[in-house]
């Protein structure tokens, strides 16, 4: 044995330096930590697509209320048989956004929804220029939709634009038939002239988790279509509606 040698062995510092050596290789060769080294590099991608996977579930729900919601809204306009004219029309439009409230808060979304009692004539074509023609909306959203104003649906302008939901409101009208296949929708809407009231509800989805799939939903629109429950026409809000055309309609050949 050298001197060097002779001496490492009585050397403190020397034994350190192997006790070190020989903790270091044992380090090296436990494997028993793999498992959470693992899970470190997964763990975050397991809790993305969770997260992922739970906002997109709350948008789908935030798109089932909105249609119910519209519906609703629709369906309660549509009940009336005259709608309220002046100051009293701001509180009637605030009472249908508190059953919108209502239905949509707990599924984290805003919206704002235009209605409208549009006139059509025995030949089903829609004129929103006619005196039993109405239609208010319910005002910007209180909340914003991604960071920008959320404004209702424009009024309708031409008639081309109420066409454009016409579809769905012949489907409302056929449904309610005893017998749709004996009564074609076109039969019912040239029978003689008559009105519909359209609501369209613009709607956005606020993600839950901020930074997690934004603007799932938002905005989209959705619209529902009815016939008047408990007459042919409801009374405008305005002192130029009238529902003459409607009520005491003028024949061809007069």
């Amino acid at each position: 044995m050298t001197m060097p040698d002779r001496a490492c062995r009585i050397s403190t510092t020397c034994t350190d330096r192997r006790r070190g050596l020989r903790a270091l290789g044992r380090f090296w060769r436990d494997d028993s930590g793999t498992p959470a080294i693992e899970l470190a590099f997964v763990a975050p991608i397991l809790v993305l697509v969770l997260l992922s996977a739970v906002e997109i579930t709350n948008a789908l729900q935030a798109t089932r209320r909105a249609t119910a919601t519209v519906n609703v809204i629709a369906d309660l306009v549509s009940r009336e048989t005259t709608v309220p004219n002046g100051g009293s029309l701001s509180n009637y439009a605030a009472e249908l956004a508190l059953v919108g409230d209502n239905m949509l808060q707990s599924v984290n979304a805003t919206f704002a929804f235009h209605v409208a009692h549009v006139y059509h004539d025995a030949s089903g074509q829609y004129d929103y220029n006619n005196d039993a023609t109405w239609q208010f909306n319910s005002g910007p959203s209180a909340e914003q939709c991604e960071g920008a104003d959320l404004d209702p649906p424009g009024d309708f302008t031409t008639n081309d634009s109420v066409h454009a939901v016409a579809p769905e409101f012949r489907q409302v009208l056929d449904n309610r038939l005893p017998d749709p296949e004996a009564n074609p929708v076109r039969t019912v809407l040239t029978n003689q002239p008559g009105s519909v009231v359209v609501v369209r509800l613009r709607y956005c989805y606020q993600p839950l988790l901020l930074g997690v799939l934004p603007g799932v939903v938002g905005p989209a629109e959705v619209v529902a279509s009815y016939a008047p429950r408990n007459t042919s026409c409801i009374e405008g809000p305005y002192p130029s509606n009238d529902c003459t055309d409607i009520l005491n309609p003028q024949s061809p050949g007069s």
